[in-house]
């Protein structure tokens, strides 16, 4: 573990994986692709990073979409570089789900998730045999460590024909073996879970909603229900971090992609990315969790480097688990400031005091920059991105 108080949870989904036979690539992770240079590569420059920012998890977080298109040497490939992505982080584990791009279902088969079954080296989604059944009988698997655990769910189970892809959904029976198994077995500290299709609307850049997730909604309620801190999905491309809405609201990170080609408008909003998600461990079971996520941008022929919200619609630094108002923290914020009595401070000085302030979503952060600029306080550069001055203009 990286530090007795937090987990760190490394996010690598929607790889898009497939060789270069399949025709126009799809994605800039072709599986026959040469490695050198690494900065065309993003498995290869992701590990250069890794080694130079000296980066860790405790556990990698794969939302599905390992390849493209049922490519079967994509699927191979793809599961390899998630397996030496996981090693170089040091994790312990991985907790992978499929996507739609990982299920025959657009042509008739003895068996839609053939190329998934028989993966190996290790087989998926898991070498815990009781975590292997559960995902290939009833729709989910359970992995737990001391602090924690991850729920893995798979909104694809019932992709077997080109209808029933068009979108994700837990079935009834899915809710209910869910249920059953987190009523039945002991909570932990920090509890994460991982699909591949949105639960909530995302319709940004017009992205539209046909393919939300069925039952979405009552995932999250069972999942707030049971004490659970973050769900992280895929397959949208576009990566955001919202809260559900309720009396116990849950954090959802889509997460974006790490290599998928962008189309649809996606390339002039965002980039593809790869996240740490850093969360602090509570001291007692069901008290409030916290969490900060680091975000990295790939582009071909610079490698990965700090998200900013201008180029990936996503900044490098985002919290969740605060939900104190904007106005409020606002105010926090500027008492700091002007108790220094100076024109211009650092960021990280005025804020020390402050920790909620990393802790909440971009469009909060946004709105914190924006009630401080009406009281004549800058803050360069500006929210979401992570300032690194706050003053008065001179």
């Amino acid at each position: 573990m990286t530090s007795p108080n937090e987990l760190r949870f490394a996010v690598v989904s929607d790889l898009h994986c497939h060789h270069s036979s399949q025709g126009t690539a799809k994605t800039l992770l072709l599986s026959d692709a040469d490695r050198s240079p690494s900065s065309q590569h993003p498995v290869e420059a992701l590990l250069d990073l890794i080694k130079v920012a000296s980066l860790q998890a405790d556990i990698l977080l794969m939302p599905g979409d390992i390849t493209n298109e049922v490519d079967q040497q994509g699927m191979i490939s793809g599961w390899g570089f998630i397996q030496e992505i996981a090693n170089a982080l040091h994790a312990s584990c991985i907790a992978p789900t499929l996507g739609n791009h990982d299920v025959i279902s657009r042509k008739p088969s003895d068996d839609a998730f053939k190329h998934a079954r028989r993966l190996r080296s290790p087989t998926f989604p898991s070498t815990n045999d009781q975590a292997f059944d559960q995902f290939w009988s009833k729709g989910f698997f359970a992995l737990d460590g001391q602090q924690w655990r991850v729920l893995a769910v798979n909104s694809v189970a019932s992709h077997t024909t080109e209808e029933s892809a068009k979108q994700g959904l837990v079935t009834n029976h899915q809710l209910a073996a869910i249920q059953s198994f987190l009523s039945a077995t002991t909570p932990k500290a920090v509890q994460v879970a991982v699909c591949h299709h949105h639960p909530l609307l995302h319709e940004d850049i017009g992205l539209g909603k046909s393919d939300v997730m069925e039952n979405g909604s009552l995932l999250i309620e069972t999942l707030s229900e049971h004490g659970f801190c973050l769900l992280v999905h895929g397959h949208k491309h576009h990566p955001k971090l919202t809260y559900s809405s309720g009396s116990t609201p849950l954090p959802i990170l889509a997460s974006g992609s790490f290599s998928a080609g962008m189309k649809n408008g996606l390339a002039s909003r965002t980039r593809n990315v790869f996240h740490l998600v850093t969360v602090n461990v509570p001291q007692r079971i069901g008290e409030p969790v916290t969490g900060r996520i680091e975000t990295w941008q790939f582009r071909q022929w610079k490698g990965w480097s700090p998200a900013t919200w201008e180029a990936v619609d996503f900044p490098h630094i985002t919290g969740f688990g605060c939900f104190e108002h904007a106005d409020v923290l606002a105010a926090r914020v500027e008492n700091a400031y002007r108790r220094r009595n100076v024109s211009f401070a650092r960021w990280a000085d005025v804020i020390q005091n402050i920790p909620e302030i990393t802790m909440i979503p971009p469009a909060v952060f946004e709105a914190v920059g924006e009630r401080l600029k009406k009281g004549g306080v800058d803050l360069q550069p500006f929210p979401p991105n992570e300032p690194r001055y706050i003053g008065v203009p001179q």
